[in-house]
């Protein structure tokens, strides 16, 4: 018996685990952009709204960790998954170094290196999603 080769649709069966990651990965980056911007732009902001739940939520540690929450497992699924069909490290690496990132931006909340590390890390494992996804495809097309 020969070796078991994935079918194309075990490919794309996974496919859209790296399509929510890209749009997490981005989602999260996005908003730790904004909210750094916001920051920066109007810093008397918080101190005049004191109170306002909104605010206080967008700026939480609550929502990071729920990215977190989102982000880790999927890329951990769909990266792991990925590997398994293609064999090519590339994506595993960087998606690796992406969720490093964005775990030690989670580490330095209310830091100037939260916004960095956790932009940075989004990026990286954004592209590695979305190198998983086109290494998957061109390995069964």
């Amino acid at each position: 018996m020969g070796p078991k080769v994935s079918s194309p649709t075990s490919s794309t069966k996974w496919a859209w685990l790296d399509r929510l990651g890209i749009t997490a990965s981005v989602a999260c980056g996005i908003h730790c952009l904004i909210s750094a911007l916001f920051f920066l732009i109007l810093p008397g902001i918080f101190e005049w709204a004191e109170g306002s739940h909104t605010l206080e939520f967008i700026s939480s540690n609550l929502i990071h960790w729920g990215f977190a929450f989102l982000v880790f497992p999927l890329a951990l699924v769909s990266l792991t998954q990925g590997y398994r069909l293609h064999k090519k490290k590339r994506s595993l690496i960087l998606g690796l170094t992406g969720l490093f990132l964005v775990g030690m931006g989670l580490m330095t909340h209310e830091s100037i290196l939260e916004p960095v590390l956790t932009i940075s890390g989004g990026a990286i494992l954004s592209w590695a999603h979305f190198i998983n996804l086109r290494t998957a495809h061109h390995c069964h097309s």
